[in-house]
């Protein structure tokens, strides 16, 4: 939607989905009630230049009763840049309704690189975390890796809202069994 800024006749819009490209815009401005005070395409181009989106995806990995698995994280652009891009990446406990969390340092450690880095026209790299196996039986768990703090990139939500940190969900599988105890 437009809104009015510094001043009559300078507009600005958010362009989520429209894609890059030269446009001409064509104005009416009315207050809905009397006739538009004004309405003519504009006499120059409207240069619309989307910044890539970030996305993170979700991964699974089988516990194991000793040493370490990773659980591999896909960091994709939506499209390449011609600029550097950047962004943030730790591991943290899930905080969502309905999943147990992992605990950091004891289920899963530091992810294999603090910050990411996409040279222009790259588009994809990928994130490691370690997961540490036991013999403990328990339920499936759950962490989270975050990226956040994004440089000539945009973090947009699912519901197409930009937000400061997405999350990609690693969900450690359980493979220990745990056995009732018989009472006698």
């Amino acid at each position: 939607g437009l809104s009015e800024a510094n001043g009559a006749g300078t507009y600005f819009w958010r362009a989520f989905d429209i894609p890059s490209g030269d446009y001409f815009i064509y104005a009416r401005i009315s207050d809905g009630v009397t006739p538009p005070v004004f309405s003519n395409y504009s006499t120059g181009r409207a240069l619309v230049r989307q910044s890539p989106r970030l996305t993170v995806t979700d991964a699974v990995v089988v516990e194991g009763d000793n040493g370490q698995r990773l659980a591999t994280f896909a960091v994709n652009l939506s499209a390449t840049s011609t600029q550097t891009v950047t962004v943030d990446v730790s591991s943290v406990p899930s905080a969502i309704f309905g999943q147990r969390p992992a605990t950091s340092g004891t289920d899963f450690g530091d992810p294999s690189v603090s910050s990411l880095s996409f040279a222009p026209g790259e588009f994809a790299k990928t994130v490691t975390v370690p997961v540490f196996g036991d013999v403990s039986a328990e339920e499936d768990e759950t962490f989270n890796l975050l990226i956040s703090n994004p440089v000539n990139a945009e973090l947009i939500n699912d519901f197409s809202q930009n937000v400061t940190s997405l999350r990609g969900t690693g969900t450690i599988r359980a493979d220990d069994i745990q056995f009732a105890t018989p009472t006698i």
